[in-house]
């Protein structure tokens, strides 16, 4: 009996009445099951876990970023303003690659703004964006007052801030009293955003449209997921490219490198020729006559 008992045991337990099971299959079941199981709660806690790290180091990563940027601008010795110029022009090359058929224009020093994007559908003119660049430590709100008050001047359809820094729990880009704020890496997935809202909503002097509307889209969840989707496809993209440049270069490195070995080949079999050629030619001495053969001959 006891055999039996340490048969059934070894078999399993059901883990709904805890009764010994029978069943050779039922209890095979029943241990796959409890294999699952735990498997699914190690991953949920391992999940967790590293979500609870995330959150714990995120501030102190944030951190490290910010004064790694810092300790790169003391070696670098570079001011706030150069460092402004210098992601000008990055982003003036950016949009002119994103936006061929837009007008851009470089705003001179201490002038109202950095970039002036005149948008074009079909030829036609139907808005502007004006772009200012910061590249500093710090947000200030200061900024918004002062790209208002230069859009003015500009009379611009759109603001855009592309900075490094965002105002306070911001993260990628928002929306500050009608101007919008992003990371340089959003500029242009937003601009282009703001390009589409241009196009659709022009009416030659009609009323101005309600941008409530379009601030409330691009702060949802549905245009976030979408923009990153697009902005993770783009860099794989870029990638991509990138890759395929360089093994086209190499590749084209290569027949270069064999063309010019023929090149020099042929010029040096040409040299050779031309030198036979321009040689001085030596006099072949004639034979003796034999007087004796020519009186016998005679």
């Amino acid at each position: 009996m006891k055999a039996d008992l340490d048969t059934d045991e070894s078999r399993g337990m059901c883990p709904m009445c805890g009764q010994p099971l029978v069943d050779e299959r039922a209890a095979e079941h029943v241990a796959e099951y409890e294999k699952r199981a735990e498997v699914r709660l190690r991953k949920k806690l391992t999940a967790r876990a590293m979500a609870a790290a995330e959150e714990k180091y995120a501030g102190r990563l944030a951190q490290a970023t910010q004064e790694a940027d810092d300790l790169r601008r003391k070696l670098e010795g570079k001011s706030a303003r150069s460092l402004g110029e210098e992601q000008q022009v990055a982003l003036l090359a950016r949009l002119a690659k994103a936006f061929p058929d837009d007008d851009l224009a470089p705003i001179a020093d201490n002038g109202a703004g950095d970039i002036m994007q005149t948008v074009r559908s079909r030829g036609r003119e139907v808005g502007s964006i004006l772009h200012e660049c910061k590249n500093t430590k710090q947000w200030l709100n200061a900024w918004i007052a002062k790209i208002k008050h230069d859009g003015e001047t500009r009379r611009a359809t759109h603001l855009v801030i592309s900075s490094r820094r965002l105002p306070r729990g911001a993260q990628g880009y928002c929306e500050r009293d009608g101007v919008l704020i992003c990371q340089p890496e959003y500029v242009e997935a937003l601009t282009h955003v703001l390009r589409m809202w241009m196009i659709a909503t022009y009416v030659e002097g009609g009323d101005a449209p309600d941008e409530r509307k379009l601030w409330a889209y691009l702060d949802g969840d549905e245009f976030r997921e979408r923009l990153d989707a697009l902005r993770g496809a783009t860099d794989e993209e870029n990638d991509a490219l990138v890759a395929e440049e360089r093994a086209h270069k190499r590749w084209w490195d290569a027949r270069a490198g064999r063309a010019g070995t023929i090149r020099n080949a042929v010029a040096g079999i040409e040299g050779d020729i031309q030198e036979i050629v321009e040689a001085p030619r030596e006099r072949t001495p004639r034979p003796k006559r034999n007087a004796g053969a020519v009186g016998v001959a005679s």
